[in-house]
Order: C-alpha cells, then sequence, then structure tokens
C-alpha cells in the first residue's frame, strides 16, 4: 500500500507513530515510547516553506534522525520515494575525506545508503552513482528494495543498479532509519549546522524495476505532485458523493478546475456553486452528445439510430462544430497513408500514436498493483479531517447486513434488521417475477403470456440489470453459476425475433412494429446505443466501469452506465445469433437485425477507447504468429529484401480481409492496412534487436539487468525467427560431438509394464544409466540419438524405432502415477474448470528438503527436456503453463494457479469478502464499540481456522513455524492472506527450480529466455496439434500418387475422421514418436507410404509400419469407413515394437 508523508504548514510535531523522530541510540523501547507520547522539542524538526501550506523537517547536527515503522512486518522489498535537500557534502574532521558520508538509509552497518565526501551515492562499501546529486536544490530520490538488487534514480535517472545479497535490505527490525548516522566519527556535522532537509517521504511495501511511462515523468522533479499515486480514485470519490446526490459530470468538473481530491473541499463547492456547475455540465454533455450523434450518423445509411434513440437528439445542423483533439492542428501535414488512423483512432478523441494505443494503459500505477484482495488504496495520511470525512460518507453508503447473537450493540441490531428485511422483500420480489419468467425458457412457446403483463420492455430490461448485478456480486445461491439473466434473455430475443422475421415479410419496420413485436429486443438495443453513446461522449467512464468494486450500492450502481453489462447484451445478441444459423432462416437479415453497421461502428470506437482489454495482447499475439508462419526458415528469409516483399503484399485496404486471416479469430474483423501497419512496425521492432541481441549476456535472473528485463517484457513481439538463429548459434556451440562414442541402454519393458514400483518404470531405467552423464550425452547435435536402446528379450536393432519408442514411454511414465515427480492437476482430478489434462510438480512439505535422489530426478527430467530441443525427438507431456514460463523466468501468477485449479483461491476470497461485509457492518457501530465487535465477528466466523494450508496434494502445511496453533484473527488476517498467496504462488517453485538446473545443463541458459512459454513448451514437445497439412508437405509415395483414390481416402481418414488422439497414436505406429517436428526444416526424413499387396479379402487385412523408416504400408481397402476401422485396430492394439529394421 502506497502512502505519503508531507508536512503541514505550522506544523508543531509528528502526527502519525509511522515516522518519529531521534536524537540518540536508538532502543526498541524508547521508540514505543516515542510513538505514544508527543515531545514538545519536535516543533525545532518543522520550517514552514513561505506561501505554501507545507513544511519542511530539518535535521541539525550528525545526530538526528527519523525512523520510519514497517508496521510490525518484514519486507524483503519495497520502495522509498525522498523528497530532499543536502545543503553540503559531508566532511571528517579526524579521517579521510574519502571515509566521510552523509548517510539516507540505514538497516544495519552492513546494510547503507550514503552520500560520499564528492556527492556520489554509495550502496554498502561497493556501489556508487555515475554522477555526483546536487547540492542546495530539492531531487527526488527512487530507491527501489528488491531481494537480490537495488535500484536507485535520482530525479529520473537511474543512478545506481546492483545486486545484493538476499534479503541482506530486509527490515528485520521492523523500521527503516532514514538520515541516521551510525558512525558519528564519518560526519562531523556540529549540532547548529543543517545536514539535510527532507519535504516528503513515500513508501510501499513492494518494489518495481521497469517503471511506466507516467512514473517515471512523476520522479524527474521535486514540481511534480504524487498526490495521484496516493489519492483516491474517482471510483472510491464518486460512490461517496453520488450517493448523497451529487452527479458523476459534477464532481469530475470541480476535481478538474480544482485539481483535487479533498473530498470536504469537493463537496463545498458542489454546495455553494451546484446550479452554476449543473448549467455548465449540461452544455458541455449536450455538445458532445451532438459531436458524437452528427459522427456516427454517417454510417447509419438506414437511420436505424434514428429509431434507437430520440429524433429530437439526432441534428443535421452543419453550425455545430466537432470537437477536435490537440493534434487536428497537424491535419494538413498528415501523410495520406495515414489518413486511416485519423479517421478510425483520433476520430473518437485518442491521441497516442499507434504503438502507444497497442499497449494497455492499466489505470493502477505499476507500484499500486498488487494481490487481487488488496486492490483497495489506503487512505493513511496525515490530513485526518479528510478520512475522518471520508470514512462518514462510507458508514452512509454500508447497506451489508451480518447476524451476530446478541453481543452486537443494540444500533447495529437495528441497522442490520432494517437492511435484512428490506433485502428479503426485494429478493422475494424478484424471485416471483423470476418464476413468472422463468415459463419463457422452455422450448414450448406456444402458450406464452404476453410481456406487456409486466409493464413495458424498459422495466423489464431494468430487472435484468439488477440480475446481471447479483449475479456478478452478491449472488449466494447454490446454482449461483446459473446465470438466468443470460437464459431469459436469450429465450425471450429468440422468440421476439422469430415473430419480427414474419413481419417483416409484409411490412416495413417502424418503432410501433418493434415495440408491439419485440419489445424487449428493442429496449435492450435502445439501452445498448444510449449507453455506448455515454461512454462514446465520456471515455474516462469506461475506466471507472473497468475497476467495478462490489461495495457499491446497488441502487446507485443500477443507475450508472456500465460497460459489463452492454458487452454482455452484444455478446447474448451473438448467441442469440446461433440458434438461427443452419436453420430454414434468413441468417443475413437476422446479423441486421442483432448488428446493424451502426452498432458495429460503435463497438468498434468503444474497442479503440477500452484502456485495457485481453484482445489487444491477443491481436499482437496473433500478428506475430501470422508473420511465424509466413516467414520461412530458408535462405532467404532473413533478408531484408524478403520481409519487405512480404509485408508489401498483405492487403492494404481499408476494410478486413476475412479471408487473408481466416484462421486468425482476432485479425479477421480488423482493417487490413492497420494490421499491415502493426506487421511494419513489429518487423522494424525486430531488425534493431538483430543487431542487439547478440551483445547482450542473458543468463543473468530477473532483476539483475534492466536491459535484459526490458526485453524478456516484449519477447511475445520478436518474431521465432529472429530468437531461433541466435538460439541455434548458442547450441552449435556449446554441442558435443559423440559420433564414435555409441551410448547403449537396457530397458526392461516386461517389468516396466506392470511396475510395482518407481524403479521399475522405464523413465527410472533410462534415469539409472544415465543421471551421471546426462549433461555430457544429451548435447549432441540435431537428429542424433541420445543412446541406443536395446529391449531386454527382444530382438530389436535400433535403427531409431525403439529409441523414439523409449522416449515416448519415459513420457508415460512422467505424467502417471507409476512415479511421483508429478500428479495430475487439481482441476483434473475433480474433472472442474480447464486444462483438466494437465500435470504439475508433485508437493513437498514446505519446511523439508526434497529427498536428493528425487532432486536429481526432476533435474533429470530438466535434462531430457534439453536434449528433445537439441535433437528434436520431443517429449509427449501435458505439463501446466506455470512449470514453462517458470523456466524462462517468467512471473507466475495467480491466474495461472487458478488456470489448473479453479478452486485454488476461492476460498480465501470468500473469507476476505465477509471480512469486508464485517468491517462495513461494524463502521455504523460506536467507535467504543467497534473494535470488539469487528474481533466478535471475526471469531464466529474463522473459528477453528489456523496459519495453514491444503496443499494441491490435498495435505495440510504450516504457512509459519508454528502455523497449526496460531489462529486467525482480525488483527492478523491480511499476514494469513498474504502468506497464503505466496503459497500458492510459489507452491512448484523447487520442483521446478530442479528442473530448470537440469535443462540449463544441456541447453545454454541466455538466449532461450528469449521464447515464450508456450514458444518453449513447443521446442520441447513439439507442435501441440498434429498438422496434417504440414505432415502432407512430407511425404513420399511409392508405388502410387499423391491423386489416387487410395491415397485420397488415407488423408480424408486422418484429417476428417481421426480425433487428435488418434492422429498421435498413428504417428506412434508409423514413427514410435506422437508429434511432429516443429516446422518444415526439422523433419529428417519423409513420411512414406508404400502399396502392400494382399491375397484374399484386402478389407480383413491389417496395415503394416516400419517406425525406423517412418513408412507405411497400406492395402487398398474398398471404402473410407473400413481404412478407418483397421487403421484404427492397428494403432490401438499392435503399435508395440519386437524387431526394428524387419516386419513383424
Amino acid at each position: 500500500r502506497l502512502n505519503t508523508i508531507e508536512f503541514k504548514a505550522e506544523q508543531k510535531y509528528f502526527t502519525n507513530e509511522t515516522l518519529v523522530p531521534f536524537n540518540e541510540p536508538f532502543k526498541s523501547d524508547l521508540w514505543e515510547e516515542t510513538k505514544q507520547s508527543i515531545n514538545h522539542d519536535e516543533s525545532n524538526y518543522f520550517k514552514t516553506i513561505p506561501d505554501t501550506n507545507q513544511s519542511i523537517v530539518q535535521l541539525f547536527g550528525n545526530k538526528t534522525y527519523l525512523v520510519l515503522n514497517t508496521a510490525n512486518q518484514i519486507w524483503s522489498e519495497y520502495t522509498l520515494i525522498l523528497d530532499i535537500s543536502i545543503p553540503n557534502f559531508p566532511s571528517a574532521k579526524n579521517l579521510l575525506d574519502s571515509e566521510a558520508r552523509l548517510t539516507l538509509l540505514t538497516l544495519d552497518n552492513k546494510s547503507e545508503i550514503y552520500v560520499t565526501h564528492d556527492g556520489h551515492l554509495h550502496v554498502t562499501e561497493e556501489h556508487q552513482s555515475s554522477s555526483t546529486v546536487k547540492l542546495q536544490e530539492y531531487i527526488r530520490l527512487f530507491i527501489s528494495v528488491q531481494q537480490n538488487s537495488i535500484h536507485i534514480y535520482v530525479n529520473g535517472s537511474l543512478e545506481v543498479d546492483v545486486s545484493i545479497t538476499e534479503d541482506q535490505f530486509a527490515t528485520k527490525l521492523i523500521h527503516i532509519d532514514l538520515f541516521r548516522e551510525l558512525d558519528l566519527t564519518k560526519n562531523t556535522t556540529n549540532d547548529d549546522q543543517l545536514r539535510i532537509e527532507c519535504r516528503s517521504i513515500t513508501y510501499l511495501n513492494k518494489s518495481t524495476h521497469i517503471l511506466s511511462s507516467s512514473m517515471k515523468k512523476l520522479i524527474q522533479s521535486t514540481e511534480y505532485s504524487l498526490d495521484q499515486l496516493v489519492a483516491p480514485s474517482f471510483n472510491i470519490l464518486s460512490t461517496s458523493l453520488i450517493g448523497i446526490g451529487y452527479k458523476e459530470q459534477s464532481i469530475k468538473y470541480v476535481m478538474k478546475k480544482y485539481n483535487t481530491t479533498n473530498i470536504y473541499f469537493i463537496d463545498k463547492i458542489l454546495r455553494e456553486e451546484t446550479q452554476s456547475i449543473e448549467n455548465i455540465c449540461q452544455q458541455e454533455q449536450q455538445q458532445k452528445r451532438l459531436n458524437v450523434l452528427r459522427r456516427l450518423s454517417s454510417y447509419d445509411e438506414n437511420r436505424i439510430l434514428h429509431m434507437l434513440i430520440d429524433n429530437d437528439n439526432v441534428t443535421n445542423n452543419s453550425s455545430v462544430s466537432i470537437l477536435k483533439s490537440e493534434i487536428d492542428n497537424d491535419d494538413d501535414d498528415m501523410p495520406s497513408d495515414k489518413k486511416w488512423f485519423y479517421d478510425t483512432i483520433r476520430s473518437v478523441g485518442i491521441c497516442d500514436k499507434l504503438d502507444d494505443w497497442f499497449q494497455d494503459k492499466e489505470v493502477n500505477n505499476q507500484l499500486t498493483d498488487g494481490y487481487p484482495g488488496y486492490k483497495l488504496l489506503d487512505l493513511t495520511k496525515t490530513d485526518s479531517d479528510e478520512i475522518e470525512f471520508t470514512n462518514k460518507f462510507k458508514k452512509t453508503m454500508t447497506t451489508s447486513s451480518h447476524y451476530v447473537h446478541r453481543q452486537i450493540s443494540f444500533k447495529t441490531y437495528i441497522h442490520s434488521r432494517t437492511t435484512c428485511e428490506y433485502g428479503l422483500i426485494t429478493i422475494y420480489a424478484r424471485h416471483t417475477i423470476l418464476n413468472m419468467l422463468k415459463v419463457w425458457c422452455n422450448d414450448d412457446h406456444s402458450n406464452l403470456f404476453p410481456l406487456s403483463k409486466f409493464d413495458d420492455g424498459n422495466l423489464i430490461v431494468k430487472l435484468l440489470r439488477f440480475m446481471h448485478h447479483h449475479h456478478t456480486y452478491a449472488s449466494m445461491l447454490v446454482d449461483a453459476t446459473i446465470n438466468r439473466m443470460d437464459l431469459l434473455i436469450i429465450s425471450i430475443i429468440r422468440v421476439e425475433l422469430k415473430d419480427l422475421l414474419k413481419c417483416i415479410v409484409h411490412e416495413k419496420l417502424t418503432i410501433e412494429i418493434f415495440n408491439r413485436k419485440a419489445p424487449v429486443f428493442f429496449q435492450l438495443q435502445k439501452q445498448a446505443i444510449e449507453e455506448s453513446i455515454h461512454f462514446l461522449i465520456e471515455p474516462s467512464l469506461i475506466d471507472i466501469n473497468n475497476n467495478n468494486d462490489a461495495t457499491i450500492d446497488e441502487q446507485i450502481f443500477i443507475k450508472q452506465p456500465n460497460l459489463d453489462f452492454l458487452l454482455k447484451i452484444f455478446h447474448l445478441f451473438s448467441e442469440v445469433l446461433k440458434d438461427f444459423e443452419g436453420k430454414n432462416y434468413d441468417v443475413d437479415l437476422v446479423i441486421r437485425l442483432l448488428f446493424p453497421d451502426i452498432v458495429i461502428k460503435i463497438l468498434f470506437d468503444l474497442f479503440l477507447l477500452v484502456p485495457s482489454h485481453q484482445l489487444k495482447r491477443a491481436a499482437d499475439e496473433q500478428v506475430m504468429k501470422f508473420m511465424n508462419q509466413n516467414i520461412k526458415f530458408d535462405d532467404n528469409s532473413l533478408s531484408h529484401e524478403f520481409n519487405i516483399n512480404f509485408i508489401e503484399t498483405l492487403p492494404a485496404e481499408s476494410i478486413p480481409d476475412s479471408t487473408k486471416y481466416v484462421s486468425f479469430t482476432c485479425l479477421c474483423n480488423i482493417p487490413s492496412v492497420c494490421i499491415q501497419t502493426r506487421v511494419k512496425f513489429l518487423y522494424l521492432f525486430n531488425i534493431s534487436l538483430e543487431r542487439t541481441l547478440p551483445n547482450i549476456d542473458f543468463s543473468v535472473t530477473s532483476g539483475i539487468g534492466f536491459i535484459v528485463d526490458r526485453i524478456r517484457s516484449v519477447r511475445h513481439c520478436i518474431l521465432f525467427v529472429t530468437k531461433f538463429e541466435i538460439f541455434s548459434a548458442a547450441l552449435t556451440k556449446t554441442a558435443v560431438n559423440l559420433e564414435s562414442s555409441e551410448v547403449n541402454i537396457k530397458f526392461d519393458i516386461v517389468k516396466a509394464s506392470v511396475a510395482e514400483h518407481p524403479e521399475d518404470t522405464v523413465f527410472y531405467q533410462a534415469y539409472k544409466q544415465l543421471k551421471s552423464d546426462a549433461s555430457r550425452i544429451f548435447r549432441r547435435t540435431e537428429n542424433e540419438q541420445a543412446w541406443k536402446a536395446i529391449y531386454v528379450g527382444m530382438f530389436g536393432d535400433d535403427q531409431g524405432g525403439p529409441y523414439r519408442d523409449s522416449i515416448t514411454r519415459i513420457c508415460a511414465d512422467l505424467c502417471s502415477t507409476r512415479l511421483s515427480l508429478f500428479i495430475l492437476c487439481p482441476n483434473g482430478r475433480t474433472n472442474n474448470g480447464l486444462n483438466r489434462d494437465r500435470w504439475i510438480p508433485n508437493v513437498f512439505p514446505p519446511n523439508r528438503s526434497i529427498p536428493i535422489d528425487i532432486k536429481n530426478q526432476y533435474r533429470f527430467v530438466g535434462q531430457l527436456m534439453g536434449m528433445a530441443i537439441r535433437t528434436k525427438q520431443y517429449l509427449d507431456v501435458r505439463f501446466s503453463i506455470l512449470l514453462w514460463k517458470q523456466l524462462i523466468y517468467e512471473e507466475v501468477t495467480i491466474e495461472d494457479i487458478e488456470a489448473i485449479d479453479i478452486s485454488s483461491f476461492a476460498i480465501i476470497n470468500e473469507m476476505e469478502e465477509n471480512i469486508r461485509k464485517v468491517k462495513s457492518l461494524n463502521e455504523c457501530d460506536d467507535d467504543d464499540d467497534v473494535n470488539n465487535n469487528c474481533d466478535y465477528l471475526f471469531s464466529s466466523i474463522m473459528t477453528e481456522l489456523t496459519f495453514d494450508v491444503i496443499s494441491s496434494t490435498g495435505q495440510t502445511y504450516e504457512l509459519i513455524p508454528g502455523g497449526f496453533h496460531i489462529r486467525i484473527t482480525a488483527a492478523n488476517f491480511e499476514d494469513y492472506c498474504m502468506h497464503y498467496r505466496q503459497y500458492r504462488i510459489n507452491e512448484f517453485y523447487r520442483q521446478i527450480e530442479f528442473i530448470r538446473q537440469g535443462l540449463y545443463s544441456v541447453i545454454p541458459l541466455g538466449d532461450l529466455t528469449l521464447y515464450t512459454a508456450h514458444e518453449l513448451e513447443e521446442a520441447v514437445c513439439g507442435k501441440v496439434y498434429i498438422d496434417i497439412e504440414m505432415l502432407k508437405r512430407h511425404t513420399d509415395y511409392d508405388g502410387d500418387h499423391e491423386s489416387s483414390p487410395r491415397i485420397q481416402q488415407f488423408w480424408s481418414v486422418l484429417s476428417d475422421m481421426f480425433s487428435e488422439e488418434q492422429k498421435r497414436l498413428f504417428l506412434l505406429f508409423v514413427w514410435g514418436r506422437s508429434t511432429l517436428p516443429y516446422s518444415d526444416k526439422d523433419f529428417s526424413t519423409n513420411f512414406t507410404i508404400a502399396r502392400l499387396e494382399i491375397s484374399g479379402n484386402v478389407d480383413e487385412a491389417l496395415p503394416k509400419s516400419y517406425t525406423c523408416v517412418f513408412t507405411l504400408q497400406l492395402p487398398a481397402y474398398s471404402t473410407k469407413e473400413v481404412m478407418y476401422e483397421r487403421l484404427n485396430y492397428a494403432i490401438t492394439y499392435c503399435s508395440s515394437i519386437d524387431t526394428d529394421g524387419r516386419m513383424n
């Protein structure tokens, strides 16, 4: 949580125990005493800045300093922003000048940041800044402390970027000493001499290395206010003020005009200037609305807009001026090829450059991002009056209720009962209507009662909005996973559209017909258009909707424009459309009814305005996928001419090209010229990187190298060919020539087929024989065999088939219960959620070491991955994405954990919601009762819970030492949440770290980290799907030709009739491996289809295969269905290998 400590004019003492002054050696008991009492001598520290409402803190002599409380927590990473002025560089009377220092931050004598005698910043004894600090003027010092590094900026310039011992700067003593001289002989400033001045201190128990552009600007000078980092968001402010009757536009007008977030001041201005502010806001809104409607009217050829909004609001008055952005002044100089950008982007008020627009713009600064449960901003500031006023309005907005027996106060009891009774009445009324509407969800609509019995369509739409809000934020029903609003809307619109389609045959559509035949659909479209226009008028409202707060009162929430509900309507329209496809309806007409041209235009404008949307990242990823597919690995692929030709041949029209990008869902509806421009930018970006990447050391871990971290952050925008060339060169340089050295590995597959013990498995047999020298043996060149497989008791001569088969068996062991290395993810075990086929590392007690043999087995798994990357003999394993991300130093997120365990955070999120409601209820109580009531309410909910966690395997572990005996209380609940989330994020860290050690013993560490997690998975496992078209390109025909009926039958069976699993089994049958190479270049041998001559009934014969030479002998079956049945039987029951090189 980000906090700023500033000092008021005429301030006489330190108002918060977070920061207290000292002028003697530190003692814990004295610190506690100082926090609880006020020393009248504290006024000597403050000096008011003339003509301002601020003071500064002045420290004289060498004994005075400040102690910053870390809230009884140990911070292993944190951020400090200090606005300070240094009058003179330090000196020491009895020491050499080089030993003099002015200390800025102290944790102990080995963890200090200080200024030297010549003005350089130093960290401990070794690292100093490149330039000197300026004297007698205020500088902004930005200090970011991480577990293994420190980064210090001076007025926005990075001056110190160093590695430190892990947790060297952790706040183990739960406080930070600012400007404290531990050794007084190294700074001999006299008591009457000013040593340093401090204007403000900003701190956060989180660090960041990569700064956003807005943060970079803020730290460039002390003249830039940090208020926007610590001020409450508009969403918080508006909730309270809207609750007492003020309008959003009026609130924003005052905030902008007076540049304030002080809720008391805003309320004062709104009361005093109500009428004038309302008039101004109304005029502005009318003008903006006219401008938006005027722009949209040019796309409304069928005058749908006139039907969906009041005609009085549509103007054709040419005298109405269109509001133009600042950039419009440069319109005359705009190149003609950029006109599309102006028309589509700037016309909705976006002044960004194209690349800036593509980047997500989260409303919250990076420094304030944290766990989902900690998104609320801490308002602890020295301005206690503002906090008191804010809390007062929070109390008036409280609508939560919670029954807590007789020990609650009478006032709380009355409040709870009133809230509960009102809520019950509302619930009963809504469920009565829902039960009546339930018949609309049935398939038989022949006897439906008219919806007009419920009043007009507008009332039903309002009810649907209530249902959407209830389902999203407040539903506690057993069937809460069923969104009744979705079912009702789809059912109602389906019926209404069918009636409307019948009517269109005989009549022209009018408002009267819409109201009579499709009132709900008409009202939904009207509301969607009106709210869309509202967002186009005030794009900032989209930011507020992106940060919807479940604590906002329902009545207030329903009155506000809701982007989620708006997009939900359009999504449901698309679901309705599916019901009409493939049936006896004019689908084009249905599309025009659901999505007229003006709606498409409005949706596109909204997409442009949304500051953060997954489609932007998805579009970038699909552009990269498209580029990677079309830049081939041939002699010309890296030439500038080849790439320019590729880009220039792309469609450049201002309309989408669904044919060119048919397989890219995010691109097929984007204007072609936009895609071409993005491809140009990404290509130029890669050209610049191509010269830079070879000179950068990517072997460093995250947080050590600034440039390395920045490049890794955009690795998804680096062409695979760019990465591949660099990585291939590294593989070649580190390969080992083992042609004369043959490694024979014996496998007892009969013993392995029973596998009574883990030691019987094929994996363990390979591990025992290879582990001592795997890092050398596996560093072979492409397409070499790492070993020669000898199957005990069989007569096969390994020409490649048994080797590939042994790898397949090893992979089958890894993703099975025969070994204890990996387990099926929780979603798979409970058959719930996504990624049910993914395996995760097994879980071990966090307070115990993993057994050495298990560690080495994990390392061997990593070595097998390295072998697969080098030799292109891919591993058929299905590991979770979080494993691949950690291997390349990509941050594992809560979303990654939820992807394999949908319920992992459900309990803790519900606990936080319950506690939020409890605290919200207690705010209505008298001050003396708040703490007691909160503790009682908390204990009633969390009676049996302690500091432990149920792991992904179902075992229970302590989160902290002695956690089984530490009950969760209101005081330690946030600590519990923090430890819980840390455990979940790091549950598999040690296991994956051992895999990474094994991987990087075979593969060069650095350049592989340029791969994305999905690219690494494909480099190890091959393509996730079987690319039949690529296999066709590498197929030869012996005694037949590609167009013969038999061959056509075969490809039809493989492409259209086989599932993905059957395709994998087919590859095992013909090649001994279950995946295809990653690209065309990686094929070491072509697939051959040969004719198998059969005497007798050909339909009873089975196909045969040579796995060593990738050959299938295929009889000429009478029909495609017979071929399917015979091939399916063979791949299912005849895939074992005995004599390789001869047919069996």
